[in-house]
């Protein structure tokens, strides 16, 4: 067996284990020797065990992350991977200097596989070496899996190359999908594995920066040296980051998958962190510089996501909190004003429109056979990149705007075509509208020999950038109106590659001219800026001081019954008699850890103590629920459902009281269960149900946006923006496919409650019969 099929199996297995997946088999005999948890104030069905007084730890804990057994502190050096979806970067800092370093400077997300002689496909190449590589193999030479417009593939039987947007494939290939990542194949790629690829160029960057690392600062480093910070979306999903963590351990990075040397850190924070420096870069008065009391909207803008976070800036610290991390107490500290949110929309979508075009010009075969030849791939790739690059503000003026040259040489040679035949044709019959009005390009004329570039008209470049520009001046909008107050918001910044549009730029100063308050800044170098921040978030974990849950979650426990309080519905319907104790009970009960847009303070555990029912269990489960409403009584309320379960080993013959506690600060959830002594028992993040956790954030995007709807309705106004450019049918399609819906005509969220929910329990029933969840 492979090292990857034998890491995997033990993964599983260990995670079946410690997490309880609900596939893990049980006998009748494992049955009565478990417990779930049950106090003087809390108690579960049939065997279960008792919760005490819940109490807040953390005053006392580690105030950098709750299971780092690594903080940057203790490591010779940060290194930050920026793994995006059009491009991928890496930057370092080494801990005794706290200077961060641009390591490997952005170049495209592509790969090159080699699968001959092994069932693990081994990796070639990576970057732009990939993609010149794959440039002299010529057409026909190796397989492409493409997710850049179309999804051609073109192949032989030895190597493998994955081009730009893997990253936002494997959030599209999880959707409604039960299968693991680790098991799904990439589409048309010859059977290699999203697991496969994303290990093998984590891998890859792992060895690249140690090698370059021990050039320029003439000291060797281990992988243990070095705390890791890999960078993702706001909009994943935890299941997603846990993903990346899994890869991660396949590639070397960390010796166990829960290992505090690796950080997954949110691209749009990591910005945030960033802020202060790069805004001191560019604006010299300082009545534009961040300070203390501000609030701040980044809006990190990359090829396939656009991320917001919404912060409040806080004084440097001073004492021993601050006194961790050397340095700290000199930077701004931030907390979260919103959880942070985003759009499946960025650069990759401008590209889209564009392609879309040229399979209109070019007819939509032409244009398959033209992507499957590598030069003439690239030529039209890379064309339309310098184009993007050097546009300017006029260069979207309709009226009196410049018309922009765009090559198509390689192009029309490849597919026998002429321009003086197809720019006509398509002038003709242009399906391809702006405005109610057909756009029509140009060519230009040459006596010698035929033409081969092709000029582009203002209304193209509208037409393909304002789906992505007009998405993301309204969820700028919905965020500064719907869920903030424009009177609090003194900054807008703009990151990432997209975030340096300068269409981008004017479209929100129009947005915002009547708010002169709001100044709006692109960061210096906003490419680089993700994993500048990274690096720093790597130094000073703490500098985002608190967070906002995005749902609520606690875990499903027993109460005591009590007449006065429980006589009525929806408690009766929960009530059972416990035959051993002579005494009635509240079953599935939803014990509050956080409840969601509730601030979290990064450095505070959220505890309760629990004790076995009885000396005759040999171990304890904690079901953990999530919920996208901010109040909720028990687990079989509609929206309510469970993301994970953990079992606690305990010894027969002893009632011994443990204490579980969940940390919702940082970027991952984790749970913590100790005994009284301090012996800690079981120490990981959260692994989530992936599909479970996709219904309940969806459903706390709903929530959020019904409740927000008065001050500012996302989806109508987005619709009604697109439409005047692109006509109602079609903008209502595009915000469809963004997941933004239309909740003005919904009373309520309705997700599917626990098929129990409505079963009255007979007063006298016997406990065996309450055992639901074993």
């Amino acid at each position: 067996m492979t090292r990857l099929n034998g890491r995997r199996t033990s993964l599983r297995k260990s995670l079946m284990r410690s997490i309880g997946s609900s596939a893990t088999p049980s006998s009748p005999g494992d049955e009565e020797a478990r417990s779930s948890v049950r106090s003087s104030e809390v108690h579960t069905e049939g065997t279960a065990s008792w919760a005490l007084d819940g109490t807040s730890m953390g005053d006392d804990e580690d105030p950098d992350f709750a299971f780092l057994d690594g903080p940057a502190r203790e490591k010779k050096a940060v290194v930050a991977i920026d793994f995006g979806t059009t491009n991928t970067g890496l930057a370092y800092g080494m801990t005794a200097k706290r200077r961060v370093h641009i390591l490997r400077e952005k170049e495209p997300t592509c790969a090159l596989f080699d699968r001959k002689g092994s069932r693990k496909k081994k990796l070639i190449e990576f970057g732009q070496a990939a993609r010149d590589s794959w440039r002299r193999s010529q057409a026909g030479q190796q397989l492409v899996a493409t997710f850049f417009a179309t999804e051609q593939t073109g192949w032989n039987a030895n190597q493998i190359y994955i081009d730009q947007a893997i990253k936002m494939e494997l959030y599209e290939a999880t959707k409604g999908n039960d299968e693991a990542l680790e098991e799904q194949a990439v589409k048309d790629a010859g059977g290699i594995t999203y697991f496969e690829v994303v290990s093998s160029i984590l891998g890859y960057l792992r060895k690249s920066a140690l090698r370059e690392i021990a050039k320029r600062e003439n000291e060797t480093l281990d992988t243990m040296d070095v705390l890791w910070v890999i960078t993702v979306p706001s909009v994943w999903r935890e299941s997603d980051k846990q993903f990346m963590r899994r890869c991660a351990f396949e590639g070397d990075l960390i010796t166990d998958e829960f290992s505090g040397d690796l950080v997954i850190a949110l691209e749009s924070e990591c910005a945030a962190v960033w802020a202060e420096a790069v805004i001191a870069q560019t604006d010299e008065d300082e009545s534009t510089q961040l300070k203390p009391g501000q609030k701040v909207v980044c809006l990190d803008c990359g090829g396939g996501t656009v991320d917001v976070a919404a912060i409040a800036l806080l004084e440097p610290e001073e004492g021993s909190n601050a006194g961790q991390d050397e340095g700290a107490e000199k930077e701004l500290r931030m907390s979260q004003l919103l959880p942070p949110t985003g759009l499946h929309i960025g650069a990759k979508d401008v590209d889209k429109q564009f392609f879309h075009f040229l399979g209109a010009l070019l007819g939509e075969s032409a244009l398959e056979t033209a992507l499957n030849t590598p030069d003439v791939r690239l030529e039209l790739q890379d064309g339309w990149e310098r184009i993007k690059l050097s546009l300017k503000p006029t260069s979207f003026d309709v009226d009196n705007g410049v018309k922009v040259k765009f090559s198509l040489e390689a192009t029309l040679m490849e597919l026998g075509l002429k321009l003086h035949d197809i720019v006509p044709r398509f002038n003709r019959g242009s399906k391809i509208m702006y405005d109610s009005s057909p756009i029509k390009i140009d060519y230009k004329r040459t006596l010698t020999r035929p033409s081969t570039t092709i000029l582009l008209p203002p209304s193209l470049f509208r037409y393909c950038f304002d789906y992505v520009v007009d998405s993301i001046v309204e969820l700028t909008k919905d965020t500064i109106i719907g869920r903030l107050s424009l009177a609090e918001v003194d900054h807008i910044i703009l990151f990432g590659g997209l975030g340096g549009s300068c269409y981008l730029k004017k479209k929100l100063h129009e947005a915002f001219q009547e708010d002169t308050h709001i100044l709006i800044h692109v960061a210096h170098k906003p490419n680089l800026t993700v994993m500048k921040g990274a690096v720093k978030f790597g130094f000073y974990p703490s500098i985002i001081r608190s967070r906002r849950a995005r749902v609520t979650v606690g875990i499903k426990v027993t109460m005591p019954f009590q007449r006065s309080k429980h006589n009525k519905k929806p408690h009766i319907r929960h009530r059972a008699y416990d035959k051993v104790r002579r005494e009635y009970y509240i079953k599935d009960a939803f014990k509050t850890f956080v409840r969601r847009g509730q601030l979290v303070d990064v450095e505070r555990e959220y505890s309760h103590t629990f004790e076995p029912a009885s000396s005759a269990v040999s171990q304890i489960k904690f079901d953990i629920y999530a919920t996208p409403n901010e109040e909720c009584d028990y687990v079989t309320e509609p929206g309510c459902q469970k993301l994970a379960t953990i079992w606690i080993d305990v010894n027969k013959g002893e009632m011994r009281r443990v204490i579980c506690s969940l940390s919702f600060g940082y970027t991952e959830i984790t749970a913590k269960v100790i005994d009284t002594d301090g012996e800690i028992l079981h120490h990981v993040p959260v692994v989530y149900y992936r599909e479970v956790e996709e219904a309940i954030l969806r459903a706390a995007v709903a929530q959020e946006q019904m409740e927000t709807m008065g001050q500012y309705d996302l989806a109508s106004a987005l619709s009604n923006r697109l439409a005047a450019h692109f006509g109602d049918e079609e903008a209502a399609n595009f915000v469809s496919r963004l997941g933004i819906q239309d909740y003005s005509a919904q009373p309520s969220v309705k997700v599917d409650a626990d098929e129990n929910a409505d079963d009255d329990i007979d007063d006298d029933q016997d406990d065996d019969d309450n055992d639901d969840d074993e």
